[in-house]
């Protein structure tokens, strides 16, 4: 039986930093087909999909065991840290089968570092207030998810893909150093 105690300040940090991931999922998300499209010459770009969505099923096995082993906060610290290290790759490398590779790496750690965040989320709730601490959660998400549609088309109109993949990179090391000094002693 875990000790259930409720943290004000790190929900609203989990939330802020949901914001945010909100934010940079729907800026590439608006723009992935496109990108996929791009790179094979053709609009069927289902099986991408496909792909990168069950390797986020297969993660998913092996996220409890590497959550056990690293901790939560260093699990997110991993994820945060694939996603960077593939905007950089994907901003510098030209649109090849290569890119698709690592766009598919891309969604599985993004999905992956959801689930941890949800993960840290529930450390700092208690069960009496968890309907209305995840609301409050879902919500603030859903404002940041909101604000990319219009950003990343723009964004894709006047610096290209790669201009995309720019704001991505520093949209995530924000991330990477709130979440590193807002969760730097969650590990647990």
């Amino acid at each position: 039986m875990h000790n259930e105690t409720f943290d004000k300040n790190k929900v609203r940090l989990v939330s802020f930093v949901s914001f945010l991931l909100g934010f940079l999922d729907a800026f590439l998300i608006y723009i992935l087909s496109a990108y996929f499209s791009a790179v094979t010459g053709s609009d069927n770009v289902g099986v991408f999909y496909l792909v990168a969505y069950s390797g986020v099923l297969l993660s998913l096995f092996y996220l409890q065991p590497l959550i056990r082993t690293m901790g939560k906060a260093r699990a997110l610290y991993l994820g945060l840290g694939i996603t960077i290290l593939a905007s950089v790759l994907l901003m510098r490398l030209p649109a090849t089968w290569m890119s698709i590779g690592i766009a598919l790496l891309f969604i599985v750690a993004s999905n992956l570092i959801w689930v941890t965040l949800d993960i840290l989320l529930e450390s700092f709730s208690e069960d009496r207030r968890s309907g209305r601490i995840r609301g409050f959660y879902l919500t603030i998400m859903n404002a940041g998810i909101l604000a990319a549609p219009f950003l990343s088309t723009l964004t894709l109109e006047r610096y290209q893909y790669a201009g995309v993949f720019f704001v991505l990179i520093l949209g995530y090391m924000l991330v990477f150093l709130i979440a590193l000094i807002g969760f730097r002693g969650d590990n647990a």
